[in-house]
């Protein structure tokens, strides 16, 4: 039995079940048509073709997506948006309205939270590791399944001589889901700022954590706690409500959401963080 004939006998048994009335298959005969005929079929002495089974934070782009970027460059000039010309404005101009997009896909008020793009996600946790005031009492925490680009804040804890600790998930479910949500912030105390660090859903299990949590960490009552929510996984496989978490900071991945282009993220920041 051929994929066809097999694809017919599943619709068959699943069809009401699958494909969202079709959407799926209009979906992938429209934008990823180049997938056709790359299905993957194996036995012991040979292997035709390849499937797409996994995107492994790699997603594949859109031809329409490709199609609006190539009209848009072939059609439009764009100058060094610090200029002063038509070109330069038109490029400024392009930039805040990708800025205003940003926050309004995320639901994150402009009045409440600022964009700065970046090299990826990775770039964006460099950004809050290199700039935030650590100083010898600060604490750095992260939930212990984070990636690696989150673990790697560490190193900028150490170098002012502050301390870091991996925080397993039980551990933070329990202090989270009982804390009293009508606490006051202790952000306007005294001494030294901490940050806590989680991903909205982790690169490895697809597990999601509540982004609820980047809230209740600023009512700890052990200092002024910050919170990070590491969202490349999350943006990239549903809706993110940045604006209702009262996150401190959130770093995302374009290329993880959209597939291109590559090496492009931001850090998505409350103004008053």
């Amino acid at each position: 039995m051929n994929m066809r004939e097999s694809k017919t006998e599943f619709l068959k048994k699943y069809g009401d079940h699958y494909g969202y009335n079709g959407l799926i298959d209009a979906l992938r005969e429209d934008e990823f048509k180049r997938l056709e005929g790359c299905w993957f079929f194996a036995t012991a002495a040979h292997l035709l073709g390849t499937v797409y089974l996994d995107h492994a934070a790699a997603t594949l782009h859109a031809q329409s997506q490709m199609r609006d970027a190539t009209d848009e460059l072939s059609q439009t000039v764009l100058g060094n948006p610090h200029s002063a010309s038509r070109t330069s404005d038109r490029a400024a101009s392009s930039i805040s309205a990708a800025r205003e997009s940003v926050l309004h896909f995320f639901n994150a008020s402009s009045k409440k939270y600022s964009v700065i793009f970046t090299a990826g996600a990775t770039a964006a946790l460099r950004l809050i590791g290199e700039l935030f005031p650590w100083t010898s009492e600060s604490r750095f925490e992260f939930l212990r399944p984070s990636h690696t680009s989150v673990v790697g804040i560490r190193e900028c804890v150490l170098q002012h001589s502050g301390s870091f600790r991996s925080v397993p998930e039980e551990e933070a479910f329990a202090e989270f889901i009982s804390s009293d949500s009508t606490a006051q912030d202790n952000l306007s105390s005294e001494g030294p700022f901490h940050l806590f660090a989680f991903p909205a859903e982790c690169n490895f299990s697809g597990r999601k954590f509540p982004m609820s949590w980047a809230d209740a960490v600023h009512k700890r009552t052990d200092g002024r706690w910050l919170s990070v929510v590491d969202a490349a996984k999350a943006a990239g496989s549903g809706p993110l409500d940045i604006g209702a978490s009262n996150a401190d900071f959130v770093v995302i991945s374009f290329y993880k959401m959209f597939g291109w282009p590559d090496g492009l993220g931001a850090l998505i920041l409350k103004n008053g963080s």
